[in-house]
């Protein structure tokens, strides 16, 4: 079936409406930093725990596909939070807290095998909580709800540039054999996703009866 040329004119018109729009771009950003070091890290974590801890790489992939169900977890609570009124900034810094933290601890050589799975998990629940805070924006970011397809569209492309370059990268630190480069990329990331996290104004709750879930109050 095609589709009419007034469809698709109306469709590029809301896709350069939105693209003008600092609130989609700065999610956009947000998202790409997030998902890029999950993606670094989960690339190169399989070699790096065989490497660092002695184990065979069949073993770190193993432990690695089961401790994804932590990120489940993490967006399932993320959820429940801001259901439960918190602040979006608020629950993101602390989530990008536990991640900076947990990242140090994974990739710090020193650390046991045991303690490197413990940060294993609180990375990948902070993780999925982060995705979660994120997605909870968009309504906040394309306030017409028939732009959220154009508005998630500029974020998978701002994602896909990102996640293009991500692996190379990381895999050419990871020759290199200096776990401080990961922490940084990490670290770094967080703090880029942070600052551009589109959620400086708070939204008021929405009254009883209303549809939709308010993320935070005034």
């Amino acid at each position: 079936e095609q589709t009419a040329p007034g469809s698709r004119a109306s469709w590029l018109a809301e896709c350069k409406q939105i693209y003008r729009e600092a609130g989609p771009w700065k999610l956009s950003i947000s998202t790409a930093a997030l998902i890029s070091i999950g993606l670094g890290t989960s690339t190169v974590m399989p070699a790096y725990l065989a490497r660092a801890h002695h184990v065979s790489i069949a073993a770190s992939s193993s432990l690695l596909a089961v401790s994804n169900v932590a990120m489940i977890v993490g967006g399932l609570g993320a959820g429940i939070v801001l259901t439960r009124g918190g602040r979006p900034f608020s629950v993101y810094a602390g989530l990008a807290a536990a991640g900076m933290a947990s990242a140090l601890l994974l990739y710090d050589p020193a650390i046991s095998f045991s303690w490197a799975m413990v940060a294993l998990l609180v990375w990948l629940g902070s993780t999925g909580a982060g995705v979660a805070v994120l997605m909870a924006l968009l309504p906040q970011v394309a306030r017409d709800p028939e732009k959220g397809g154009a508005t998630m569209g500029l974020v998978g492309q701002v994602m896909a540039v990102s996640n293009l370059a991500t692996p190379p990268l990381y895999l050419g630190l990871l020759s290199k054999g200096n776990w401080l480069y990961f922490v940084a990329l990490v670290c770094g990331g967080w703090i880029l996703s942070l600052a551009f996290l589109p959620a400086g104004r708070r939204r008021a709750a929405a009254p009883a009866g209303e549809a939709g879930v308010s993320i935070s109050r005034e």
